[in-house]
């Protein structure tokens, strides 16, 4: 039998700016923990590092202890009893840098992740956004402006 093919795409994808949708019919996100488990494993094994050294890293995160083993069963496809907790699943994601990863999952559910200085774009498009909110209103209210006069006593 050769080996199995990962389920999660490899490589860094592209951030764009398409609008993620929650899934809405039953059965949305079916095959979600098969992706999960094999996201486990293409972040493990694509990471320079011994699994020991992510599982201590991990363990310093959490403050509880996580094993190489521990992460074998979650990157185990024939391990589908022992699915990796949320928490476990960010902090390998913050050991092995897959924010690409971690996007992918946020848009199975309908959202997206921003990283470093993308927020800082994220945040310069708001402004940008609330400056033509704001001419909006500047254009309405000129006409029905008129010079204040100092206040009278």
């Amino acid at each position: 039998m050769g080996k199995r093919r990962p389920y999660a795409p490899r490589g860094q994808m592209a951030f764009d700016f398409a609008a993620p949708t929650a899934p809405a019919e039953i059965g949305g996100l079916a095959g979600l923990t098969r992706w999960m488990t094999a996201t486990c494993a293409v972040m493990l094994s694509e990471d320079p590092r011994q699994r020991d050294d992510i599982a201590d890293r991990m363990s310093a995160l959490l403050a509880e202890k996580v094993t190489a083993a521990m992460l074998n069963v979650y990157a185990a496809a024939s391990r589908s009893d022992q699915n990796i907790p949320a928490s476990r699943f960010f902090a390998l994601v913050a050991v092995t840098g897959r924010f690409d990863l971690l996007d992918q999952a946020l848009t199975k559910v309908g959202a997206r992740a921003l990283q470093g200085d993308e927020m800082a774009t994220a945040k310069l498009g708001h402004l940008y956004a609330l400056r033509a909110e704001l001419d909006e209103q500047i254009k309405e209210v000129r006409p029905l402006a008129r010079p204040l006069r100092g206040g009278r006593r």
